[in-house]
């Protein structure tokens, strides 16, 4: 009887149980990315668009103040907090009108005006 060191696999099984794996393992990452939900900046995106949406619904006549952003990590900020926060924002006159225009697409509202000597970059 022959001294068996192993069980021997023709290289064709190892190739197809190597795809298989690689496919099962996409096939779990593809489930656990699409029912997580959105995290990072796309979670941010999607608070602020929300909020920019309550805006929009009152037609945008609102003040921002009274917005409420409820961030993913359950924290609450004001729309026009966050505004202010942005760096464009130091570039127009009117905070308030650069936080329905620029940032939430109001467009039934005059662009702001920009301060003097100063050139937007959105």
């Amino acid at each position: 009887m022959r001294n068996l060191k192993g069980v021997e696999l023709p290289v064709n099984v190892l190739v197809i149980l190597a795809i298989a794996v690689i496919v099962l393992l996409g096939l779990i990452l593809l489930y656990v990315v699409t029912t997580s939900g959105p995290t990072g900046l796309l979670a941010e995106l999607s608070a602020v668009n929300k909020a920019c949406g309550t805006l929009k619904t009152g037609g945008c006549v609102g003040s921002t103040s009274g917005v409420t952003i409820d961030w993913p990590t359950g924290s609450e900020r004001s729309l026009s907090t966050y505004c202010e926060e942005k760096p464009d924002s130091s570039k127009y006159e009117d905070a308030e009108a650069y936080c329905k225009v620029i940032v939430c697409g109001c467009t039934n509202l005059p662009a702001p005006k920009q301060k003097a000597g100063v050139t937007a970059t959105t």
